[in-house]
């Protein structure tokens, strides 16, 4: 007999996010088209620095996390927004590629996943000593500009743990930039006890496929009083084996939406 926490019903999607431009705010949403290779319009775009050739991510420049990417509809469907600090809106093309330069003191322009392909990334070594700037460079997928998985799911339940343990820290979902985030379950951090199983969410199948080791932009400063705290980080180092979360690889596509149960196949 499966334990209770599988039963139907025992896990519920809370939230659905997507983040349109890599390490970029991205938008909640209500449903989530999930597409073989992840999200549809997730991570879809990425900050290009033409120099360096590297797709810039939050691991790096944490300014991308002052920004924010969004799709506003308009008469032709839906069209890809940026809106950079103290800067309005704009869209695609060579006035935001040269507010990008402008904002991240480098030459930028961004770029579509679907016409640039595979990104290849920077990251800190050490996040007590981002000063001393030892980064190590690492490839993603080719589909889009993630650093490994197709999805991140996460449980309230192991905010609240976190929440439980460090009350003196922040956190806040923004922080962890999560997907798919969960409701029910139980133990402090439900969503490890998944690792290596099939979930039915929504009209989607996946497979949940380890933790969610996590890096420097936990620790990071974003708009709405999220401040810069190096701590959670080093708790998370110290008391969970550096994770939060768990990431997944897409199955079967279908649509998951706000509310839908998310069950073990």
């Amino acid at each position: 007999m499966e334990p209770a926490r599988w039963r139907a019903g025992a896990f519920q999607v809370w939230r659905l996010f997507r983040y349109p431009v890599k390490s970029m705010r991205g938008m909640m949403a209500e449903q989530l088209m999930v597409q073989e290779d992840g999200a549809r319009w997730d991570r879809a775009y990425g900050v290009l620095d033409t120099a360096a050739n590297t797709i810039l991510s939050a691991k790096s420049e944490g300014r991308l996390l002052q920004a924010a990417a969004f799709f506003a509809l308009d008469r032709g469907g839906s069209s890809l927004v940026v809106r950079l600090p103290e800067r309005a809106p704009m869209t695609p093309g060579p006035m935001l590629d040269e507010a990008l330069s402008a904002f991240l003191g480098r030459p930028c322009r961004l770029v579509a996943v679907s016409e640039y392909g595979q990104g290849t990334y920077e990251a800190i070594e050490d996040f007590e000593h981002e000063d001393e700037r030892a980064r190590r460079r690492f490839s993603g997928p080719p589909t889009r500009f993630v650093d490994s998985s197709h999805l991140h799911v996460l449980s309230l339940a192991s905010l609240e743990t976190m929440a439980k343990q460090r009350p003196d820290l922040d956190w806040r979902v923004e922080r962890f930039r999560p997907n798919i985030v969960l409701s029910g379950g139980e133990g402090p951090t439900p969503e490890l006890e998944l690792i290596g199983r099939r979930v039915r969410v929504g009209g989607a199948e996946i497979e949940i496929t380890g933790p969610c080791r996590r890096c420097v932009v936990t620790t990071r400063a974003q708009p709405g009083g999220i401040e810069r705290q190096l701590d959670v980080l080093r708790h998370l180092n110290g008391e969970h084996e550096a994770t939060i979360g768990v990431r997944a690889r897409v199955l079967a596509p279908g649509r998951v939406a706000v509310g839908d149960v998310a069950v073990c196949c």
